[in-house]
């Protein structure tokens, strides 16, 4: 018994690369990065860890006129939530046809509903 218990089994760790978590990237002329971790989503109000939030946006009007703001999340398009950039780009590449997207944003732990005309 005492043998066994000098050598215990381990399980592996798995470590993921984290980062790119804050890393920024250009959407439609503003600057946004993805929602990542407890402090993100206790700061911003959320629910998860999904979204995107607007860091700047010093030359996107159409966004300043459709009501966006700095450090608003973008939650989700059409209904489909943002769980990436990626998925970001590609429903806004998706809906890019109609001219306008329907953007599911947070602000202030308040749950907005904008509509974003397309340049």
């Amino acid at each position: 018994m005492k043998r066994k218990a000098e050598k215990p089994e381990l399980s592996e760790l798995l470590v993921s690369d984290s980062s790119n978590t804050n890393q920024t990237y250009l959407w439609e002329k503003a600057e946004v990065r993805l929602v990542s971790g407890l402090g993100d989503r206790s700061a911003y109000g959320l629910p998860d860890e999904k979204g995107c939030i607007v860091l700047k946006m010093d030359n996107a009007v159409n966004m300043q006129d459709a009501g966006l703001k700095e450090n608003d999340v973008i939650y989700s398009i059409y209904g489909e939530d943002i769980d990436s950039v990626e998925t970001l780009m590609r429903l806004t590449n998706k809906y890019k046809w109609k001219k306008t997207l329907l953007l599911e944003c947070f602000r202030n732990q308040q749950k907005l509903k904008i509509s974003l005309v397309l340049d």
